[in-house]
């Protein structure tokens, strides 16, 4: 599967891990399903594929893909998801996040490590985010 070459330097470089206690990175062959692309990717799909929120799909839609096209690169312990809207070069994929319950939705032009950067200075803020995240000496911890 194509990705985004940034996240594919981030994962090499930090391997799947948790930022600030929150934000889960995924990867590729992982061996815990929880933090595995290829499978959250398959279970985000089954879910959002049968939500009835016609604002999410018309977004979608709006952007060319549906969300049985979408891939999953993070997570909360909220249950929000940071998915990548697959149009175009991996390297100008958008990313949408995706309130737990599909409740609300963001869509974020920039590539991944700038949303991780941002969020973790504080210059990007996201709703379905709480408002403790990030904390005041953000740090990442590497899950096996």
């Amino acid at each position: 599967m194509a990705l985004p070459d940034d996240y594919v330097r981030l994962v090499a470089t930090y391997g799947q891990g948790c930022f600030d206690d929150f934000l889960w990175v995924l990867s590729e062959g992982s061996g815990n399903p929880h933090l595995d692309l290829a499978e959250q990717t398959r279970t985000m799909r089954e879910i959002l594929g049968r939500k009835q929120n016609p604002g999410l799909h018309a977004t979608l839609a709006d952007h060319g893909v549906s969300a049985t096209e979408l891939i999953q690169w993070a997570t909360t312990d909220g249950a929000d998801s940071l998915l990548w809207l697959p149009v175009g070069p991996p390297g100008s994929w958008q990313t949408i996040v995706v309130e737990a319950g599909a409740l609300s939705f963001s869509v974020l032009d920039q590539s991944t490590t700038a949303i991780l950067f941002d969020l973790l200075r504080g210059a990007l803020r996201l709703p379905q985010f709480p408002d403790d995240f990030p904390g005041d000496e953000p740090r990442f911890v590497p899950v096996d």
